[in-house]
């Protein structure tokens, strides 16, 4: 009678498979005892193991991490949406006490307002996370004036006895007629500020943005003939003022 040779466990090859599926550790430790399989074979059926590894463990991180950043995008939502409310009740709560009846918001907390019977100005803006607030007395401000990116358009103080028109204006062609006579070459506008300078220490120099961009925009662009219409009505509103309390 030949040699009988009894094949162990591990030599059989559904075991190898099953394992490799269900739980590929023990699956590759029996696939590399096993003696009924290939050597190349092996080191195939290994790579496809590990590739497979690999690429799911992928999809498993890339899926925690898209799960972090959605969570974190949601948080800062909620953040934004929770700030803004506050900084709006804090700007609520400041011009509750004026009876103001003029008044001006550009955007978010960027207010300039008139209390004709406190004769006060009164403008707000956001600096350093917090709702900064100014008060001017009509009897302080000194002069006002208009400023669109580097140039000065208009200015009137309580020196002058009528406002000085630097370039164009209000009195005459209009703040748009008046950069277009200044510069045939201009045709866009990046900033328009106006500027009340007071007598006190406290607020030497007070700022409202009327508009304001990193580029410059066309003179055309209905947000800057919004913004030159409302810092000429507030120019004007502050040179009456200026006048009156001659």
């Amino acid at each position: 009678m030949g040699n009988l040779v009894l094949k162990r466990w591990y030599d059989k090859i559904w075991l190898v498979v099953l394992f490799c599926i269900i739980f590929y550790p023990i699956g590759l430790i029996l696939l590399w005892l096993n003696t009924e399989i290939r050597k190349k074979t092996k080191i195939v059926i290994s790579c496809l193991i590990l590739l497979l590894l690999v690429m799911v463990n992928f999809h498993i991180y890339m899926g925690i991490i898209y799960l972090f950043v959605g969570v974190l995008l949601i948080w800062l939502g909620i953040s934004m949406i929770k700030f803004e409310k506050k900084q709006k009740d804090k700007l609520y709560e400041i011009l509750s006490k004026y009876n103001l009846t003029h008044e001006f918001n550009s955007s978010g907390v960027n207010f300039i307002g008139v209390d004709e019977t406190k004769c006060k100005i009164i403008v707000t803006g956001f600096e350093i996370n917090d709702v900064i607030f100014k008060e001017i007395s009509f009897d302080d401000i000194l002069k006002v004036e208009l400023k669109v990116d580097d140039s000065m358009i208009l200015e009137k103080s309580t020196t002058n006895i009528v406002g000085r028109t630097i370039v164009g204006g209000i009195f005459g062609l209009g703040l748009l007629g008046g950069l277009t006579t200044k510069s045939k070459s201009k045709k866009t506008i990046s900033n328009i500020e106006l500027l009340i300078t007071t007598k006190t220490l406290k607020n030497p120099l007070v700022k409202f943005k009327f508009f304001d961009s990193s580029v410059g925009v066309d003179l055309n662009n209905i947000l800057v003939k919004n913004a030159i219409e409302n810092a000429e009505k507030w120019y004007s509103i502050v040179s009456i003022i200026i006048e009156n309390e001659k």
